[in-house]
């Protein structure tokens, strides 16, 4: 009898430590996949909440052509602008144009309130560049004033872009002879370093 209870006794001691082992596996088990479930959904949670990364696009150094405060020549001012294909390049190197000088000493040579209605470029290299009727009709004239308005918008163009060899001017979608009486617009016109200081 007392060895059958001392059997017995080691076989509850035996399941007891078995029981044991067996709940701490499983406590262990399910613990560690409940913590890699967690890891697993803060690492995901912190790649979606990580902003992309942003590219900016690449930008170039331009030279804008403006007047001297006196009006005599024209001078410099640099800006970066994106860039691009040839046509887009062109209408930025404009808008700036159009958008006067950000610097004290220069003026604007356009007339205010002058818009680029088109503008496009040939395979020969020949700019057509279209201006509402501002760029004539508000013009303040006077030799020095006309060449500054030209030359700024043909050099502009020219000597920032190879792909441009001489720029058209036109108004309205028409060729005009000449924009306030002075210098002939009528066929294309090259650039003129010899205005710039």
């Amino acid at each position: 009898m007392g060895i059958w209870r001392n059997g017995n006794r080691r076989l509850r001691l035996r399941l007891i430590l078995v029981g044991i082992l067996v709940l701490g596996v499983g406590a262990a088990i399910f613990g560690w996949g409940r913590l890699a479930g967690e890891n697993k959904g803060r690492s995901l949670r912190s790649q979606v909440t990580k902003p992309f990364p942003v590219h900016e696009s690449p930008r170039r150094r331009v030279q804008l052509y403006f007047s001297s405060v006196g009006g005599d020549h024209l001078r410099t001012e640099e800006r970066r602008i994106e860039a691009g294909d040839p046509l887009a390049v062109a209408s930025a190197l404009l808008a700036g144009l159009l958008q006067g000088p950000e610097g004290a000493d220069l003026v604007s040579p356009i007339p205010k309130g002058t818009r680029l209605l088109h503008l496009f470029v040939t395979e020969e290299g020949t700019a057509y560049v279209d201006f509402s009727s501002e760029l004539s009709a508000s013009h303040c004239g006077g030799v020095a004033a006309e060449r500054s308005t030209l030359y700024a918008i043909v050099n502009t163009l020219i000597l920032n872009l190879k792909e441009i060899e001489r720029v058209q001017i036109m108004i309205e979608g028409k060729p005009q002879t000449t924009l306030a009486g002075h210098f002939d617009i009528h066929h294309p016109n090259t650039s003129d370093l010899l205005l710039v200081r």
